[in-house]
């Protein structure tokens, strides 16, 4: 009785502060690029990055460590390798990334993505922005209170996404945001080439299948991809990509009682997308309660 009486009282305090939202929620606020269902990519989003980074100097072992990226060096000196020669594929590929020389021990790392349909120069409106990623390790709060990772996850362009359905484009969760410095780039890319800017360190779910799941409709199924035991990584442009997307888990016949809103993402490893979300939704919505 006691854990039914304290449910009531969180679903009376939540549609307390509904309430309230709704009573103080200003109309200047504008609304979302709409996706239609025979358009749903169609977006004018376009990304927006902190001059600053969030970290200036992380260590690439602490990269690993704290934001996931065990991969990082080999996926790094793969993309450098094929931003200098985009024929190489297969072997010829990885043969050129084994001699890419990484000189740099420390990367500053961006902790959002942000993508907006709003004014470059404002960067501290935020309400000319209708989506952010978040990418950003456990920490503590000011008050020394654990505040769990975010590593969200987004719809990604491979080269060849258009402008209606899904193919050509693939959902990966985000682990870092970083740039290269001048130097660096000097001394990895082809003289005279020019440089990318942010880049993004992601893990892969596999790719979509023709058409929605049967029993699902709108909602394409996705999950992990898995190469040699790990999760199959590579480090991207971030203007590849388009924005963040809703992944909800596939529970089975019975939920783990384990999953949480906050680990979910790492427990579970098969997913359903759905298509026709709007700009700003949140990367996972999933609440769970007992």
């Amino acid at each position: 009785m006691t854990a039914w009486l304290e449910r009531i009282e969180k679903i009376s305090c939540h549609q307390s502060y509904i309430d309230w939202r709704r009573r103080t929620s200003t109309p200047a606020i504008p609304n979302p690029p709409s996706r239609s269902p025979t358009n749903p990519n169609k977006s004018s989003l376009g990304i927006k990055m902190t001059c600053n980074p969030s970290v200036r100097s992380v260590p690439l072992d602490d990269l690993a460590v704290h934001y996931g990226t065990i991969d990082i060096r080999n996926a790094l000196a793969s993309f450098i390798a094929k931003w200098n020669d985009p024929s190489l594929t297969g072997s010829r590929l990885n043969a050129a990334a084994a001699r890419v020389n990484l000189p740099m021990r420390t990367l500053p790392v961006f902790h959002k993505i942000r993508f907006s349909d709003g004014d470059e120069c404002n960067l501290d409106d935020a309400l000319a922005f209708n989506d952010v990623a978040h990418i950003k390790p456990a920490s503590v709060d000011s008050q020394g209170r654990p505040v769990p990772a975010r590593f969200d996850t987004v719809l990604v362009d491979r080269g060849n996404g258009g402008s209606v359905g899904v193919k050509g484009y693939q959902v990966a969760q985000v682990r870092a945001v970083f740039l290269l410095s001048n130097k660096t780039c000097r001394n990895v890319f082809s003289p005279g080439s020019e440089w990318p800017n942010h880049l993004a360190y992601v893990e892969w779910f596999s790719p979509f299948s023709r058409t929605p799941h049967r029993d699902h409709t709108k909602m394409y199924k996705v999950s992990r991809e898995v190469q040699g035991g790990e999760r199959r990584a590579s480090v991207i442009p971030v203007h590849n990509i388009k924005w963040t997307v809703m992944l909800f888990p596939m529970f089975g016949t019975v939920a783990d009682r384990s999953w949480s809103s906050d680990t979910v993402l790492d427990k579970c490893s098969v997913f359903y997308m759905n298509i026709l979300q709007g700009a700003g939704s949140p990367c996972l919505i999933w609440t769970w309660t007992y």
